[in-house]
């Protein structure tokens, strides 16, 4: 498995980090490897995503860890792309949320990526993204994650995107100092992997600030 994250600059002085998992198979990547994957990244995000990202933005880096490999350092790209979005930049709790759907029913928050992308125009009303900006945004998603499964380095191959739970339901009692009950989750070891099917944008307006925290 692999974490992609994406790095960005909204103004002169915050950096954004998103991340996202995918399955990755072939050779057991070295970090030098991961560095070669997230230059490959790199250029796959100029044709998919750098549209949806508005010009006051910039791509800072990409960061591919192997989750399998902790001690492992992750490799990184370097990159100053330019969004191409033309119009007012949100204010910075705003963001567009990627929202999975894995192939399995479960209860709980599915998996979210947070992207400061879009404009004021994109809006309708305060609070919801336009229809347009909505098929275009999940349009763009879809090539961005078919050009990740596309890319193999030097024998490592990426793959489709997977959602990582390292915890089970809360079911270890643990009371609190007051003697009520309290539940700890379950450590998941190996982490539970599941496959996610299709992402949808959340047609509200994302805001959730420690989603987008500083790298």
């Amino acid at each position: 498995m692999a974490k992609i994250t994406l790095v960005h600059a909204v103004d002169t002085t915050t950096s954004l980090g998103s991340s996202h998992c995918v399955a990755m198979s072939g050779v057991v990547p070295t970090t030098s490897i991961l560095s070669l994957i997230a230059a490959s990244l790199v250029a796959t995000y100029d044709v998919t995503l750098k549209s949806m990202l508005n010009a006051s933005g910039v791509l800072t880096l990409v960061r591919v860890k192997d989750l399998s490999q902790p001690a492992v350092l992750p490799g990184e790209a370097l990159d100053g792309s330019v969004g191409t979005r033309a119009g007012v930049i949100p204010t910075l709790a705003t963001c567009a949320c990627m929202v999975g759907r894995p192939e399995r029913s479960y209860r709980g928050s599915r998996p979210k990526s947070f992207m400061p992308f879009g404009c004021e125009s994109d809006t309708v009303g305060a609070n919801v993204w336009s229809s347009s900006f909505i098929t275009a945004m999940e349009s763009a998603w879809t090539e961005w994650l078919a050009g990740i499964a596309a890319t193999s380095v030097d024998g490592t191959n990426l793959g489709a995107p997977v959602s990582v739970s390292y915890f089970g339901p809360p079911t270890i009692p643990n009371p609190d100092p007051r003697g009520r009950a309290r539940f700890t989750s379950t450590l998941r070891d190996p982490p539970l992997v599941t496959a996610i099917s299709n992402y949808e944008l959340s047609p509200t307006l994302g805001s959730q600030r420690r989603r987008l925290r500083a790298v």
